[in-house]
């Protein structure tokens, strides 16, 4: 039996609605992919700039920390002389 006009159309249909729905199927991947790189980009951003502010805080302590204990020192020694 030779093959009809209509099972020809069908296997045409059935290509074109595959590559279609495999271009979809791309289409989406690609979509999700560019959201995932974004997404990276924006928390090593994110990271990376915590990473600056803890950084300065730990300077403003330890700046802080070493003026405490110098001037706790020097209040040591005047209690020192005071009581002699």
């Amino acid at each position: 039996m030779l093959p009809s006009a209509t099972t020809a159309t069908d296997n045409v249909n059935l290509r074109r609605f595959t590559q279609t729905a495999s271009n979809i199927t791309n289409d989406r991947c690609y979509f999700l992919l560019i959201h995932l790189f974004f997404y990276i980009i924006i928390l090593i951003i994110v990271y990376v700039r915590l990473e600056q502010f803890n950084n300065k805080q730990e300077k403003i302590l330890s700046t802080l920390n070493s003026n405490h204990n110098l001037n706790f020192h020097h209040d040591s020694q005047n209690q020192l002389l005071n009581h002699n």
